[in-house]
């Protein structure tokens, strides 16, 4: 995950950078995934007024596109980035952005470990949701 300025002077943009990765076993649901449907990060919920967006770069795109911040329900600690339909090609290199108040930084917004935040990307079916976990570099 890398820190960039954000839209504002008072915004950090925070983006994980999406690397596709060979199958271990290419008949699995995961194996067989050719589409990157939505990625779920996990966020705290308490400081949802932080989250001032959310930006998508598919790799290949020359500009981020922006999206209003999407939450699971209330105390699901899940920021939702839906309707990506990324190809593998689009996904690899692609990136997910939260772009948060500096009143706040990516260390405390991040829920469950310390200095890692935790996202999961969903094939169109749902049966394939890897979660990794991002530090910032």
């Amino acid at each position: 995950m890398y820190a960039y300025p954000g839209r504002k002077p008072t915004t950090t943009l925070y983006c994980f950078t999406v690397k596709v990765l060979n199958a271990t076993d290419p008949t699995s649901p995961c194996g067989r995934t050719d589409k990157l449907f939505k990625a779920e990060i996990w966020g705290d919920d308490k400081q949802r007024q932080k989250l001032k967006g959310i930006a998508v770069q598919p790799a290949g795109a020359k500009n981020l596109t922006y999206r209003s911040p999407s939450w699971g329900a209330p105390g699901d600690q899940t920021i939702k980035v839906s309707q990506l339909n990324w190809t593998q090609q689009q996904a690899d290199g692609g990136q997910i952005c939260l772009e948060l108040d500096s009143t706040t930084d990516i260390n405390s917004f991040c829920m469950y470990d310390f200095k890692t935040c935790w996202i999961n990307f969903f094939h169109e079916s749902l049966a394939c949701c890897p979660l990794y976990p991002s530090s910032i570099v």
